[in-house]
């Protein structure tokens, strides 16, 4: 069912966002995930039963946050010619002009599960199992996309598209007949449009003197979930000696190899979350050379292309799954600086449209001194191969 509505219908603004069905799915998971913690308090006298309800319940939490944070409202001001995205979060907020859309894209994958129960969103192959899921998208000049709503059921969007594209006078490429109309990288269009020199005061990025920084944590929720995880490690643990050293029926053999797998996972987590908590991305300009670093305990990576390669730069947010910023380069292939999963990372949509609009203008300041620098050398070659005076 698709989930997005229309909100406001007027002659200069066009709203749509979520229905009444995302209200109540997040409600009912919520308070799914609270039934479940007031199990664990019902069942505290049995530690198995009040494990299982409070994982349970955080992983339900976990959900409808995610649930809650996903949803967002498109609003296209026809006056203005822009279309304004509002997340729910500060740093989620941000605009697109109708210039940068090439189209209005309809298209459809078929979403098939595996064995381990994974959605799969191709072909299977040797057969068409599993449901077509159809998609309406912004597609972008600068080959990105921009999700806007998603449906099992073609009607409902096709509906949808007949409204904007009426609204908004954009162009429909329906690709439900196996068509693709997306633009070839060589044809690829940087965005005119640059954001504040100042990401939001929300937001977790950071201007630096060489670049823009932020932090590689997966979020407060997950960030939460570990320590939950590390303390019943602990727990474990540290019932497990107390066992051994009361002399308790059980085998010491069995005691010590739980300690071990005990501490092995704890060295695990805690691993995690010291990447979580001094993990950093850094992205600079310098040398002619566009560098992306990746700081961490668990492991340093870098990511290097040169200016002369970079075609565009493009977000790529389908908004249920992960979300990138990807530079692509002259022969089609697109490298990722930095990945969002909405709902969880303190990174949000919004703020990989900054970061675009802040590297493009970075590297158009290093493609002007790299031309003027290019255009003194050509004069001082002239001056000195010239005729003496």
């Amino acid at each position: 069912m698709a989930s997005m509505i229309v909100l406001e219908d007027s002659p200069a603004v066009l709203r749509i966002g979520p229905g009444a069905e995302h209200r109540v799915s997040v409600a009912v998971v919520a308070l799914l995930g609270t039934g479940m913690m007031g199990g664990a308090v019902l069942a505290a006298g049995d530690p198995a039963l009040t494990a299982v309800c409070i994982i349970g319940g955080v992983v339900l939490g976990l959900v409808a946050l995610m649930l809650h944070n996903q949803s967002r409202q498109l609003e296209w001001n026809l006056d203005e010619r822009m279309v304004y995205v509002l997340g729910r979060q500060a740093s989620d907020m941000y605009a697109v002009p109708f210039a940068d859309i090439a189209c209005l894209r309809l298209t459809k994958r078929r979403v098939a599960r595996s064995l381990a129960g994974a959605s799969i969103t191709s072909q299977p192959p040797g057969g068409r199992r599993g449901r077509e899921r159809y998609y309406l998208e912004m597609a972008m000049r600068d080959t990105g996309y921009e999700g806007i709503d998603q449906s099992f059921n073609e009607s409902e969007l096709r509906g949808l598209c007949t409204v904007l594209c009426r609204r908004t006078g954009l162009a429909l490429c329906d690709e439900t007949d196996g068509t693709r109309n997306r633009p070839a990288a060589g044809d690829a269009v940087s965005s005119v449009v640059l954001p504040p020199r100042e990401p939001s005061p929300a937001s977790v990025l950071r201007r630096t003197a060489q670049g823009v920084e932020w932090p590689l944590s997966p979020g407060w929720p997950a960030v939460g979930v570990m320590f939950m995880v590390l303390a019943s490690l602990m727990a474990g643990a540290g019932s497990a000696y107390t066992h051994v050293a009361a002399g308790g029926d059980a085998s010491p053999a069995l005691m010590i190899m739980a300690l071990g797998i005990s501490f092995f996972f704890m060295v695990i987590v805690l691993a995690r979350l010291a990447h979580a908590f001094t993990g950093r991305g850094r992205i600079t300009v310098r040398g002619g050379v566009l560098v992306r670093e990746l700081l961490s305990p668990l492991g340093n990576r870098s990511l290097e292309v040169s200016l002369r390669e970079v075609v565009a730069l493009r977000v790529i947010a389908p908004r249920t799954a992960v979300c990138q910023l990807q530079v692509l380069g002259r022969t089609g292939q697109a490298a990722v600086l930095a990945s969002v999963s909405s709902g969880v990372t303190p990174l949000t949509v919004g703020d990989l449209y900054w970061l675009r609009g802040t590297l493009n203008r970075m590297l158009d300041l290093q493609r002007a001194a790299e031309h003027e620098e290019h255009r003194r050398k050509q004069v001082m070659e002239q001056d000195s191969s010239g005729p003496l005076q």
